[in-house]
């Protein structure tokens, strides 16, 4: 257990048991933007909604954060998006 702590620590993880790590999995390669239905399958999940539902919920991002990935990638979204 001591070597999974310092697993954790050296990657900048907080604490948790191991059936946790899914979640943290899931939810850090869709934030990355990894496919969707890649991530699913890796998670085992039978349909992509259950991924979207179950791991969604721990991605913290603010609205700003938001728009500047958008702006990335639709720059001339973004002047819509600041009103």
């Amino acid at each position: 257990m001591i070597l999974w702590l310092r697993v954790l620590n050296n990657i900048g993880v907080k604490e948790r048991k191991l059936y946790n790590l899914g979640h943290t999995f899931g939810s850090s390669m869709i934030t990355d933007g990894q496919n969707i239905l890649w991530v699913s399958r890796m998670l085992g999940d039978k349909d992509v909604s259950i991924t979207l539902k179950v791991y969604t919920k721990y991605i913290k991002e603010s609205d700003e954060e938001r728009i500047n990935k958008l702006s990335k990638i639709v720059p001339f979204f973004v002047p819509f998006f600041n009103k």
